[in-house]
């Protein structure tokens, strides 16, 4: 999560290219972003915004990729249940494509198989990259977290990602003895990391 300069909440875009600009995770090889898509996107703010932007999803997230069931479509629309959304009841099932589209973003890649494993299929999104396995047939989403906090803490990090990620602000940033637990805190402005980490 982060908080924007209006004070308000909302999910954040790990996968900006501050962040997890990424295509390799701990061996599994996945699709860059691909202008020539993001492109083709609906602009915020167009009119009539609301109603493409989901169209945009629908045209680009397909359910069968070469014959394989990769549910990429399904898996956006079941991410967030109404009983999810609305724990106490009475929501607004018209309200869930938005959840929806806040959870994941739109897809700014297409499908593509992993170049060193043709069961797993990859779909990236602007906050998250789906994964269809074919041994099990399920698609899920990949823990991107984790990666961004392996490179913050230096801790259980692929050598794949340290090495993608080797002059981002963030490697090895987590140092429980400098101010603030930063290692380097001209890097990192008005952040403090202490104990961000530790087991409470």
């Amino acid at each position: 999560m982060q908080s924007s300069p209006d004070g308000s909440v909302r999910w954040i875009t790990v996968l900006d290219p501050g962040l997890l600009p990424l295509t390799s995770f701990n061996g599994a090889v996945v699709p860059g972003v691909d202008p020539a898509l993001t492109a083709t996107a609906p602009a915020p703010g167009s009119p009539g915004y609301a109603t493409a932007i989901l169209d945009y999803v629908r045209a680009n997230a397909p359910n069968q990729f070469e014959g394989r069931p990769v549910n990429f479509l399904s898996t956006f629309q079941s991410s967030v249940t109404l009983a999810i959304a609305y724990p106490q009841g009475g929501g607004d099932p018209s309200l869930l494509p938005g959840i929806q589209l806040e959870l994941w973003g739109v897809p700014t890649s297409r499908p593509a198989y992993d170049p060193n494993n043709r069961n797993f299929v990859y779909q990236r999104w602007q906050r998250g990259i789906m994964h269809f396995d074919q041994g099990c047939l399920c698609t899920n989403g990949l823990l991107l977290a984790d990666y961004l906090k392996a490179i913050i803490t230096g801790r259980n990090l692929p050598a794949d990602v340290a090495q993608q990620a080797a002059s981002s602000p963030y490697m090895r940033q987590y140092n429980s003895a400098k101010a603030q637990w930063l290692d380097r805190p001209e890097q990192m402005p008005g952040t403090d990391l202490t104990n961000a980490f530790e087991p409470q």
